[in-house]
């Protein structure tokens, strides 16, 4: 009888602390939901989703897009007010900000001239710009360049060159939608989640295979 008085106490005992500690961070937790919201206003999943697909198929991006995803980078860099997360996770949130930032910088070191044209459009009356994949680079003047930097290198196979760019910049655009969904995951976890949030963070943000 004893014992079961025990693990009731202990259970009690538990679910109080558990409670004191929800009433002392969560109005942390709610300005994280908030600034995590202000974030989703800017940038979405479905926006990472999309430049990967421009990217990777495609090989045609829109200024509109591609601009929209640096601003929010660049709001990184300068540590917008929105994209000040607190604790009990600002230390994971800087990190996955950080990585989400690097990896933007991936893309911008991919998506440019030479390798990519930046082309204006009328559409409905409206001139718009893209960025368009030159595979003709590759094809046709990468190998020259690549023997001038260095003549003792192996021939370049120019069809490997530009697989592996638009890889590469794949490849970080994938990455930055892994850390979006992990500042996610952080932003909205609760009270009880905190001790794993590591884990649940690392589980919840994976990608679902796409290539």
């Amino acid at each position: 009888m004893d014992l079961v008085k025990d693990i009731f106490f202990f259970i009690g005992s538990v679910l109080g602390i558990l409670a004191f500690l929800h009433t002392l961070i969560e109005p942390a937790f709610s300005d994280n939901r908030q600034k995590w919201e202000a974030l989703k206003e800017r940038l979405t999943e479905q926006d990472l989703i999309n430049l990967q697909h421009q990217v990777y198929l495609n090989r045609r991006i829109s200024d509109e897009l591609l601009y929209r995803v640096l601003g929010v980078c660049r709001d990184i860099n300068e540590d917008a007010e929105y994209l000040r997360f607190g604790p009990p996770f600002r230390g994971l949130f800087e990190e996955h900000k950080n990585e989400l930032s690097s990896d933007c910088q991936s893309l911008v070191d991919h998506v440019q001239v030479p390798y990519w044209r930046h082309n204006f459009f009328e559409h409905r009356d409206e001139r718009r710009g893209e960025w368009d994949f030159d595979k003709s680079y590759f094809l046709d003047e990468l190998p020259t360049v690549a023997k001038k930097r260095n003549p003792e290198s192996p021939r370049l196979d120019p069809y490997r060159a530009y697989e592996d760019h638009l890889n590469e910049a794949s490849d970080a655009v994938d990455r930055m939608r892994m850390h979006y969904r992990a500042i996610g995951v952080l932003a909205n976890l609760h009270t009880f989640e905190v001790l794993l949030a590591r884990r649940i963070v690392r589980e919840r943000s994976k990608l679902p295979e796409s290539r």
